[in-house]
């Protein structure tokens, strides 16, 4: 989480990808939820320069993210993220 918070522009959208693609595979809801928070707000405010290529590692670590917490309100929030990347 701190590694996301301590950069900025396209090298917070990298790490970003990184951390959630961890969390998607190694994390708890709870912990996915935890840096979710942290990171939301810087994320979203460093998407307009997030590289190409990395705006698709970042949609698939949202989507996996959001099909492993049970929290819908949490689950809407990462897709919204992804759908913003999206479009």
């Amino acid at each position: 989480m701190a590694g996301v918070l301590a950069v900025h522009g396209p090298t917070r959208c990298r790490a970003a990808a990184v951390l959630l693609a961890r969390l998607s595979v190694r994390g708890s809801p709870e912990s996915i939820r935890t840096a979710f928070d942290a990171i939301e707000l810087p994320v979203l405010q460093a998407l307009p320069d997030c590289p190409p290529q990395t705006k698709q590692v970042l949609c698939d670590a949202l989507d996996a993210c959001a099909s492993r917490v049970a929290n819908r309100e949490l689950a809407k929030r990462l897709v919204a993220m992804r759908n913003g990347l999206v479009a």
